[in-house]
């Protein structure tokens, strides 16, 4: 026995202890599928949102809205705001699990090039969406008097 108390591999390494790299395409083809769904859910959200923050900003005059002056307006408006914004975070958490599961996809080479296309759009998806917020609130923000 050498010293430090192991003994020296005699031979070559065993077989590569993990499963086969280039599993099916479903777990690429899910995760292109969850991305891209989701970030079109998030992007109809984001305006909707958008459009009913315009609206808001719009009632009250200002684009800085604090608590007194949300409670001073049509409650349906401020829970339609409040739905899209809480549909948009749960369709953004589930866009990001999609996006997980491509890196994993790319990791294991099923359905490359759809889960890199999937990586790509949803690192796209959060830039989008808040253009597409701020798209549907501009024409009410220049309405509101300087």
């Amino acid at each position: 026995m050498p010293s430090g108390g192991w003994y020296a591999p005699t031979g070559p390494a065993g077989p590569y202890p993990y499963g086969p790299r280039g599993s099916g395409p479903g777990l690429g083809t899910g995760a292109f599928v969850l991305v891209m769904c989701m970030t079109l859910a998030t992007l109809v959200l984001a305006h909707l949102a958008g459009h009913d923050l315009g609206v808001l900003m719009l009632e009250v005059g200002s684009t800085t809205v604090d608590a007194s002056q949300i409670r001073a307006t049509d409650p349906a408006l401020t829970q339609r705001l409040g739905t899209w914004l809480l549909l948009g975070l749960v369709a953004s958490l589930a866009g990001t699990g999609g996006w997980v599961a491509a890196i994993v996809a790319v990791n294991r080479r099923s359905a490359r090039p759809l889960a890199i296309t999937a990586l790509v759009v949803g690192v796209l998806a959060p830039v989008l969406g808040i253009a597409t917020m701020i798209a549907a609130a501009a024409p009410f923000l220049s309405q509101i008097p300087q």
